[in-house]
């Protein structure tokens, strides 16, 4: 009986923990520049334009700091120059962040700061290749299902009718090989728009 007890004291605990957080959830688009980085790839590196979409949500533990796991497609956008050519290199991937949460007021201001990780998922065994402007298709069930790495950003929020708009700067560094024996990863850097609404 005292461990039945102890038990539903330990979860009326948990659900009143639960019922002080806030909860922000909402839809979030990036659009940025993308490129490689290490010594193992050949080529000349270009920055090239990629596109990605997904949801937030943002877990507030206190006032200060905060929990925002995020997920959305990210089409990666990989440009290079091999041997005269122009090559351009597109494939799905699901980018999982996770970040710390930091808010501040900055003359009633709301600014934040993310710093954390992203797993990038490659969710293609086939990708759009594009050479000196005609496309094509590229096998790339070789390439590594993960791609770890850092992210963070930083921005302001703004109250806005019904909920908050998030607009940013954000980045991203690879740690990991996209493609086994390959000592290259890939970075970008981007602009991101999010809004929530409180749960």
């Amino acid at each position: 009986m005292k461990k039945v007890i102890g038990i539903v004291l330990i979860l009326i605990m948990a659900a009143a923990s639960l019922s002080a957080l806030e909860f922000t959830v909402g839809p979030k688009v990036m659009l940025g520049d993308m490129s490689y980085n290490g010594d193992g790839f050949l080529g000349d590196n270009k920055m090239s334009l990629f596109f990605a979409g997904g949801a937030f949500a943002n877990i507030q533990l206190t006032s200060l700091i905060g929990i925002q796991p995020e997920i959305y497609l990210n089409y990666t956008s990989l440009k290079y120059d091999f041997a005269g050519n122009e090559i351009v290199v597109h494939y799905p991937v699901l980018s999982i962040p996770i970040y710390a949460r930091f808010n501040f007021d900055v003359a009633n201001i709301g600014v934040y700061a993310l710093a954390g990780v992203r797993f990038d998922l490659n969710i293609s065994d086939e990708a759009k290749v594009k050479t000196n402007g005609s496309s094509g298709t590229g096998d790339i069930s070789d390439y590594n299902f993960i791609v770890l790495g850092a992210a963070g950003g930083a921005g302001v929020s703004l109250p806005i009718g019904p909920g908050v708009l998030d607009a940013g700067l954000g980045i991203f560094y690879g740690f990991t090989e996209f493609s086994d024996g390959l000592d290259a990863s890939y970075w970008d850097i981007d602009v991101q728009v999010g809004y929530g609404f409180s749960l």
